[in-house]
């Protein structure tokens, strides 16, 4: 919400400060101050220098883009609606790239319906031994 919330009122100041000057980029977030677009080679010189002023291990931007997707699908976004924010055109591009997820989502998935297992057969069978019967 940050990017949301405090670009789009710093770039409304600089158009205001700027007025015909200021570049009309389509509605990009992250551009330059006069709104013309970042340059990605620039954009990633300045990332890699965020990364080392704050002792962060050496990383590709392009890292941070699949470490937001692997985590939105993790927590259960909806694939669409990853897709639409990672602007795929089609959400089949996004489970094929990120199928490794979902694996791991599914071994997570078995594992909780195992211990769910577990529990209901535990708690009847406490049951049963209270009331001194069997489980059935």
């Amino acid at each position: 919400m940050f990017c949301r919330k405090v670009f789009p009122k710093l770039q409304e100041k600089n158009k205001v400060i700027l007025g015909d000057d200021y570049f009309d980029n389509g509605g990009y977030v992250v551009c330059e101050g006069d709104g013309r677009l970042i340059n990605p080679g620039l954009f990633n010189k300045r990332f890699a220098q965020v990364l080392k002023t704050h002792n962060y291990k050496k990383s590709r931007l392009h890292d941070a883009r699949h470490f937001f997707a692997s985590n939105m699908i993790s927590i259960g976004v909806p694939i669409p609606t990853v897709a639409s924010m990672l602007g795929h055109a089609s959400p089949i591009l996004t489970l094929n790239t990120y199928s490794h997820v979902l694996d791991s989502m599914h071994q997570e998935a078995i594992e909780k319906l195992d211990a769910d297992i577990e529990r209901a057969i535990t708690s009847k069978k406490a049951k049963a031994d209270s009331e001194g019967g069997e489980v059935q």
